[in-house]
């Protein structure tokens, strides 16, 4: 399988370690994908290897190949929102570099979703930013936005396709109370495939909600969302929390990969330098770069104030979050409003749509393939099973 990986300059991973071309490269053990797993990353897709290697507009991106099958190569679909081509495998091979020129000339070949994943993910000349304003609106708003910091683009289309009343009103203004809220990110429904059907699963939405709500169970990862700060978001979608409600077990500066579960006491994460969130507050807000930022708190039942989406070209995730919120409401029995987080400045949104203009919204995906009309399975609040095609019998009829 040929595939491509990115690297810092120099062909240097996120963890520091330097490859060579034309080496192969092998791990022991089980291959597992995850910053506790065990194998090396790739993707079938060019535009897929941009996001999470830094510092952006320095990327280096490798060619690479493997011949490994089975156990020794697993998918990724259920690890990246909207990144299904990920690979681990056991067996790397550096075949070659591809130049700048040569990855632009590869986007520019892509599908709509890939183009405007580069260049939402990565830093563009001005001039590679030209080659691109041929493409249609939604590309050329992605450039406006995402590379020129038009921070206007979202708010003209979103008033225009929504009644969404003021920018930031005073719904929003609540949430954030003290200029703090909490963001749970969450992956979107998966797409799955059984008896010959496909249906969507937004199981995980439920099982992770019933298991935070335990207090004292588990330990969540959370970004600290400040107002009027660009602060990333891991997910493009989630929960909304009351930074008031919950316990803070640990906070730190970037993504650390703490996990633990303080009933059994084995809790642990990487010693931080950071002791509260408003000790946490003050460093992201003197920064004043947009650093990613982790938060451990032990969830409460009424720390649940909405679901969040970021703001994005895509119009993908905003399908997705409205149909996440009605199965999490026939899961929980819970309806949770919807609050859109513009990351390049901080605002954040309530979604003020009516029940028509969602399944008019719904609609146009599905006339266009970008959601399936399929069966969703799900347990209820009660306990029973349900497996019913929701969006042919209750939005799209």
């Amino acid at each position: 399988m040929i595939g491509y990986k990115g690297f810092k300059k120099g062909l240097i991973n996120n963890y520091d370690k330097q490859f060579e071309v034309g080496k192969t490269y092998s791990v022991e053990g089980e291959i597992a994908f995850g910053l506790t797993g065990n194998g090396y990353h790739f993707s079938q897709n060019i535009y897929d290897v941009f996001k999470y290697i830094y510092p952006k507009g320095e990327i280096e991106v490798a060619l690479v190949s493997t011949n490994d099958k089975g156990k020794d190569l697993i998918n990724s679909e259920d690890d990246y929102y909207g990144y299904y081509d990920l690979y681990c495998c056991r067996n790397l091979k550096i075949e070659r570099i591809i130049s700048r020129e040569e990855v632009i000339d590869l986007i520019l070949k892509s599908p709509k979703e890939g183009i405007i994943k580069f260049i939402s993910s990565e830093d563009m000349s001005i001039e590679e930013c030209k080659k691109f304003l041929s493409f249609d609106s939604d590309i050329i708003k992605a450039i406006k936005y995402f590379q020129l910091g038009d921070k206007d683009v979202y708010e003209r289309e979103y008033k225009k396709r929504y009644k969404q009343g003021n920018y930031m009103n005073s719904v929003a203004e609540g949430l954030f109370k003290d200029g703090k809220l909490l963001a749970r990110a969450m992956d979107a429904g998966k797409l799955r495939k059984g008896n010959d059907e496909y249906y969507y699963d937004f199981s995980i939405w439920a099982e992770e909600y019933e298991l935070a709500k335990g207090e004292g169970l588990y330990s969540l990862s959370t970004t600290l969302l400040l107002e009027d700060e660009r602060i990333p978001t891991y997910k493009n979608m989630g929960f909304l929390i009351d930074s008031d409600i919950v316990d803070i077990k640990h906070v730190c500066e970037n993504d650390c990969a703490s996990s633990g579960n303080d009933k059994d006491g084995d809790f642990n994460a990487l010693a931080p330098n950071l002791y509260s969130l408003n000790n946490l507050e003050n460093v992201v807000r003197s920064k004043h770069e947009g650093i990613m930022n982790e938060v451990n708190i032990n969830m409460k039942d009424n720390g649940y104030v909405g679901l969040f989406v970021n703001k994005c070209i895509s119009k993908i995730p905003l399908g997705q979050i409205i149909l996440a919120q009605k199965y999490f409401e026939l899961q929980s029995g819970k309806e949770l409003p919807i609050y859109v987080y513009d990351t390049m400045n901080g605002k954040l949104d309530s979604l003020d749509m009516t029940l028509e203009e969602k399944k008019s919204y719904i609609r146009d995906l599905v006339d266009q393939g970008l959601i399936r009309s399929s069966k969703v399975s799900f347990y209820t609040k009660d306990g029973e099973y349900i497996e019913e095609d929701y969006l042919s019998s209750h939005i799209l009829k």
